[in-house]
Protein backbone atom coordinates (compact mmCIF):
# COMPACT_ATOMS: atom_id res chain seq x y z
CA UNK A 1 0.00 0.00 0.00
CA UNK A 2 1.43 3.39 -0.97
CA UNK A 3 1.88 6.27 1.46
CA UNK A 4 -0.71 8.25 -0.52
CA UNK A 5 -3.35 5.55 -0.18
CA UNK A 6 -2.52 5.02 3.51
CA UNK A 7 -3.00 8.76 4.15
CA UNK A 8 -6.29 8.79 2.25
CA UNK A 9 -7.56 5.82 4.21
CA UNK A 10 -6.50 7.35 7.55
CA UNK A 11 -8.21 10.61 6.68
CA UNK A 12 -11.34 8.87 5.46
CA UNK A 13 -11.62 6.90 8.70
CA UNK A 14 -11.12 10.09 10.70
CA UNK A 15 -13.90 11.82 8.76
CA UNK A 16 -16.14 8.74 8.91
CA UNK A 17 -16.16 8.53 5.13
CA UNK A 18 -16.43 5.21 3.36
CA UNK A 19 -13.96 4.56 0.58
CA UNK A 20 -14.25 1.61 -1.73
CA UNK A 21 -11.28 0.43 -3.76
CA UNK A 22 -12.29 -1.02 -7.10
CA UNK A 23 -9.93 -1.90 -9.96
CA UNK A 24 -11.08 -0.92 -13.44
CA UNK A 25 -14.81 -0.78 -12.72
CA UNK A 26 -16.84 2.28 -13.66
CA UNK A 27 -18.92 3.96 -11.03
CA UNK A 28 -22.56 4.78 -11.80
CA UNK A 29 -22.45 8.20 -10.13
CA UNK A 30 -19.26 9.75 -11.40
CA UNK A 31 -15.83 9.65 -12.89
CA UNK A 32 -13.31 7.30 -11.30
CA UNK A 33 -10.54 8.88 -9.28
CA UNK A 34 -7.20 7.39 -10.34
CA UNK A 35 -4.69 6.25 -7.73
CA UNK A 36 -1.56 4.15 -7.85
CA UNK A 37 -3.60 1.21 -6.53
CA UNK A 38 -6.45 1.36 -9.04
CA UNK A 39 -9.58 3.47 -8.90
CA UNK A 40 -10.98 5.08 -5.77
CA UNK A 41 -14.65 5.86 -5.48
CA UNK A 42 -16.29 7.79 -2.73
CA UNK A 43 -19.68 6.39 -1.88
CA UNK A 44 -22.68 8.63 -2.41
CA UNK A 45 -22.96 9.60 1.26
CA UNK A 46 -19.84 11.77 0.90
CA UNK A 47 -21.56 14.01 -1.64
CA UNK A 48 -25.04 13.97 -0.20
CA UNK A 49 -27.82 16.57 -0.64
CA UNK A 50 -27.58 16.47 -4.46
CA UNK A 51 -23.85 17.30 -4.63
CA UNK A 52 -21.71 15.66 -7.36
CA UNK A 53 -18.14 14.47 -6.89
CA UNK A 54 -15.52 16.12 -9.11
CA UNK A 55 -11.78 15.48 -9.27
CA UNK A 56 -9.35 18.26 -10.14
CA UNK A 57 -6.74 16.04 -11.77
CA UNK A 58 -3.90 18.55 -11.56
CA UNK A 59 -4.05 18.61 -7.76
CA UNK A 60 -5.80 15.35 -6.92
CA UNK A 61 -8.35 17.44 -5.01
CA UNK A 62 -11.80 15.95 -4.68
CA UNK A 63 -14.73 18.32 -4.51
CA UNK A 64 -18.45 17.92 -4.10
CA UNK A 65 -20.28 20.53 -6.19
CA UNK A 66 -23.93 21.47 -6.53
CA UNK A 67 -25.31 24.03 -8.97
CA UNK A 68 -28.36 25.92 -7.70
CA UNK A 69 -30.27 27.12 -10.73
CA UNK A 70 -33.49 29.12 -10.92
CA UNK A 71 -33.70 30.32 -7.32
CA UNK A 72 -31.34 33.27 -7.72
CA UNK A 73 -29.81 34.95 -4.69
CA UNK A 74 -27.46 37.82 -3.94
CA UNK A 75 -23.91 36.87 -2.93
CA UNK A 76 -24.57 36.94 0.83
CA UNK A 77 -27.74 34.86 0.59
CA UNK A 78 -26.02 32.38 -1.77
CA UNK A 79 -23.20 32.07 0.78
CA UNK A 80 -25.74 31.40 3.55
CA UNK A 81 -27.55 28.84 1.39
CA UNK A 82 -24.30 26.95 0.82
CA UNK A 83 -23.45 27.03 4.53
CA UNK A 84 -26.83 25.43 5.32
CA UNK A 85 -25.47 22.35 3.49
CA UNK A 86 -22.09 22.52 5.24
CA UNK A 87 -20.63 23.97 2.05
CA UNK A 88 -19.09 27.16 0.63
CA UNK A 89 -19.51 28.99 -2.65
CA UNK A 90 -17.27 27.11 -5.09
CA UNK A 91 -13.57 27.77 -5.51
CA UNK A 92 -12.53 27.99 -9.19
CA UNK A 93 -8.74 28.21 -9.07
CA UNK A 94 -7.74 26.15 -12.11
CA UNK A 95 -8.66 26.02 -15.77
CA UNK A 96 -9.82 22.43 -15.15
CA UNK A 97 -12.30 23.57 -12.52
CA UNK A 98 -13.37 26.44 -14.78
CA UNK A 99 -14.16 23.82 -17.44
CA UNK A 100 -16.31 21.93 -14.92
CA UNK A 101 -18.18 25.17 -14.19
CA UNK A 102 -18.63 25.82 -17.93
CA UNK A 103 -20.26 22.41 -18.23
CA UNK A 104 -22.55 23.03 -15.24
CA UNK A 105 -23.60 26.61 -15.93
CA UNK A 106 -25.12 27.08 -19.37
CA UNK A 107 -28.04 29.51 -19.06
CA UNK A 108 -27.37 32.12 -16.39
CA UNK A 109 -24.42 33.60 -14.48
CA UNK A 110 -23.54 31.95 -11.16
CA UNK A 111 -21.79 33.13 -8.00
CA UNK A 112 -18.56 31.47 -6.92
CA UNK A 113 -16.76 31.95 -3.60
CA UNK A 114 -14.36 34.79 -4.34
CA UNK A 115 -14.68 38.43 -3.26
CA UNK A 116 -12.75 41.55 -2.30
CA UNK A 117 -15.33 42.95 0.14
CA UNK A 118 -12.82 43.46 2.98
CA UNK A 119 -9.93 45.02 1.04
CA UNK A 120 -10.46 46.38 -2.47
CA UNK A 121 -8.31 44.49 -4.97
CA UNK A 122 -7.45 41.64 -2.56
CA UNK A 123 -9.69 38.76 -3.67
CA UNK A 124 -10.17 36.03 -1.06
CA UNK A 125 -11.52 32.49 -1.58
CA UNK A 126 -14.35 31.84 0.87
CA UNK A 127 -13.62 28.10 1.14
CA UNK A 128 -10.20 28.55 2.80
CA UNK A 129 -9.28 32.24 3.02
CA UNK A 130 -6.57 31.95 0.34
CA UNK A 131 -6.03 34.86 -2.02
CA UNK A 132 -6.36 35.03 -5.78
CA UNK A 133 -3.01 34.55 -7.51
CA UNK A 134 -1.86 36.41 -10.61
CA UNK A 135 -1.94 33.13 -12.54
CA UNK A 136 -5.53 32.40 -11.46
CA UNK A 137 -6.51 35.89 -12.58
CA UNK A 138 -4.92 35.44 -16.02
CA UNK A 139 -6.29 31.90 -16.50
CA UNK A 140 -9.85 32.35 -15.27
CA UNK A 141 -11.04 35.96 -15.65
CA UNK A 142 -12.44 37.66 -18.75
CA UNK A 143 -10.24 40.27 -20.43
CA UNK A 144 -10.14 43.55 -18.49
CA UNK A 145 -11.60 41.83 -15.41
CA UNK A 146 -11.86 42.19 -12.49
CA UNK A 147 -12.44 45.90 -12.97
CA UNK A 148 -14.59 47.06 -10.02
CA UNK A 149 -16.78 48.99 -12.47
CA UNK A 150 -18.32 52.06 -10.81
CA UNK A 151 -16.63 51.05 -7.54
CA UNK A 152 -19.35 48.53 -6.63
CA UNK A 153 -18.10 45.17 -7.94
CA UNK A 154 -16.72 43.13 -5.04
CA UNK A 155 -18.07 39.62 -5.68
CA UNK A 156 -17.16 37.15 -8.41
CA UNK A 157 -19.43 35.21 -10.71
CA UNK A 158 -18.99 32.85 -13.62
CA UNK A 159 -20.39 34.64 -16.64
CA UNK A 160 -21.99 32.57 -19.40
CA UNK A 161 -21.44 35.27 -22.05
CA UNK A 162 -17.64 35.24 -21.71
CA UNK A 163 -17.27 31.69 -20.28
CA UNK A 164 -15.00 33.06 -17.56
CA UNK A 165 -14.98 34.84 -14.21
CA UNK A 166 -16.13 38.43 -13.71
CA UNK A 167 -16.55 40.75 -10.73
CA UNK A 168 -20.03 42.15 -10.18
CA UNK A 169 -22.19 43.83 -7.55
CA UNK A 170 -22.74 41.55 -4.56
CA UNK A 171 -26.39 42.63 -4.53
CA UNK A 172 -27.08 41.26 -8.00
CA UNK A 173 -29.26 38.15 -8.13
CA UNK A 174 -27.64 35.09 -9.72
CA UNK A 175 -27.56 31.32 -9.63
CA UNK A 176 -24.73 29.87 -7.54
CA UNK A 177 -22.46 26.86 -7.12
CA UNK A 178 -21.75 25.36 -3.72
CA UNK A 179 -18.76 23.18 -2.86
CA UNK A 180 -18.21 20.87 0.07
CA UNK A 181 -14.68 20.23 1.24
CA UNK A 182 -13.77 16.60 0.98
CA UNK A 183 -10.23 15.26 1.05
CA UNK A 184 -7.14 15.64 -1.08
CA UNK A 185 -4.96 12.88 -2.44
CA UNK A 186 -1.40 13.63 -1.40
CA UNK A 187 1.43 13.25 -3.89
Amino acid sequence: MTKRLRNVLKLSTFLSLWIVLIRGTLCAWGTPVQSAEGYLYLVSEVCDDGFQIIEARSSGELACLRYFQGNQKNYTDATLSCSSFGAYLASVRTTEKLQVVKNLVTDSNAWIGLDDMVTEGLFVWSIDGGTLTDQQLVDNFADMEPNDENGFEDCVEFTVKFQSLNDNSCYRLADYICEKKTLALEN
